[in-house]
């Protein structure tokens, strides 16, 4: 029976052997992070946003989640989230997406993009709202 390294090793050993990129290290990294949409579906700015921002996350590297305030069991598993951030769900924006990392645990809120706009302008936005190491 052997020892097998842990993903971070192996990473770090085919870093070193320069198997991979620092690129691919980087996207690593930031795949903890996912981006939490909250949004409800009579709002038609958030279905217009719908036709991309998923997208625009997943090229960034980052997991989605979208939370319909009308679907009750997802809403009910992000909702702490959201109340963090806004604890009376007073100056949200509509949607509003949370940047977030360690989800399933004490999670940590790294930024948020609210309200509706171009998909460029969006992309911009989201890079803005990510933790600067």
């Amino acid at each position: 029976m052997f020892n097998r390294p842990s993903v971070a090793q192996g990473r770090a050993c085919a870093f070193a052997a320069g198997v991979y990129d620092p690129a691919e290290i980087i996207d690593a990294t930031m795949a903890s992070l996912t981006v939490l949409k909250f949004s409800s579906e009579d709002c038609g700015t958030c279905h217009r946003m719908s036709n991309y921002d998923a997208k625009v996350a997943e090229e960034l590297g980052l997991d989605f989640v979208s939370v319909m305030l009308q679907d009750t069991d997802t809403y009910r598993r992000y909702r702490r989230v959201l109340l963090a951030q806004y604890p009376g769900k007073e100056g949200m924006g509509w949607p509003t997406y949370l940047v977030v990392s360690k989800l399933e645990e004490e999670f940590e809120i790294h930024g948020e993009v609210k309200g509706g706009m171009a998909k460029g302008d969006f992309r911009e936005r989201l890079r803005a709202a990510l933790p600067q190491d």
